[in-house]
């Protein structure tokens, strides 16, 4: 994203909502010139599944996978979901946003790409979820699944999920 490594989650946030309105301007450049023609997105595809069945790591899961999943629901639904809303006002992150901003979001894709990776298990102990590892995602691996060369857990069942 081109952001410096020491950037807060706020900046993050903010380059992502740059990326979502451009995203939407493309769309709508793309049917503007060619009405006929369908553009989507590509997403990273992957799960989180609670570490254990305690509500706070069903809790964790959740949060986890909406924030994975908000990229689509904002290109697919021309705003910003409620529960990013809030995400956003819990963690004291304001988001920058025009009013052309929120008009060029409404261009939404008229179809949803993924490319689907792994699996993993998040905990609400954040201790927990420091010893993890990976390359991309870093999650724990769960034990219940094969992992590839790059140590990315193989799971067919979560590819039904995404």
């Amino acid at each position: 994203m081109g952001l410096a490594e020491e950037s807060g989650e706020a900046e993050v946030y903010q380059a992502i909502h740059h990326q979502l309105v451009a995203s939407a301007r493309a769309v709508k450049a793309c049917h503007s010139l060619l009405p006929e023609a369908k553009i989507g997105n590509m997403l990273l595809g992957g799960l989180v599944y609670p570490l254990t069945c305690q509500p706070q790591d069903m809790l964790q899961a959740m949060e986890e996978n909406r924030r994975w999943m908000f990229f689509g629901d904002v290109q697919a639904r021309g705003q910003y979901p409620g529960y990013m809303q809030r995400f956003f006002r819990d963690h004291n992150i304001t988001i920058e946003m025009t009013e052309s901003d929120a008009e060029d979001l409404k261009h939404t894709v008229d179809f949803i790409s993924f490319s689907y990776y792994m699996t993993g298990c998040v905990s609400h102990d954040e201790s927990i979820n420091k010893n993890a590892q990976g390359n991309i995602l870093e999650y724990d691996p769960q034990s219940a699944s094969e992992s590839s060369e790059w140590g990315w857990q193989i799971d067919p069942v979560g590819l039904r999920f995404c």
